[in-house]
């Protein structure tokens, strides 16, 4: 479990360092869900456009 934590963190600084400029602190939330989204679907990403368009 641990290794698995340990490389979702990782990824998640690689892609917040690699798209953004600057992370404001308020929005923290927003970045950890969209990654979240990202990490759970990552082995079906030619449904990940259609499911986050039917979820808002």
């Amino acid at each position: 479990m641990k290794g698995l934590l340990n490389g979702w963190w990782s990824q998640l600084k690689r892609g917040i360092n690699g798209m953004h400029i600057h992370v404001n602190a308020k929005h923290i939330p927003k970045y950890l869900g969209e990654f979240e989204f990202r990490h759970n679907r990552r082995d079906c990403s030619e449904t990940m456009l259609s499911e986050l368009m039917t979820s808002f």
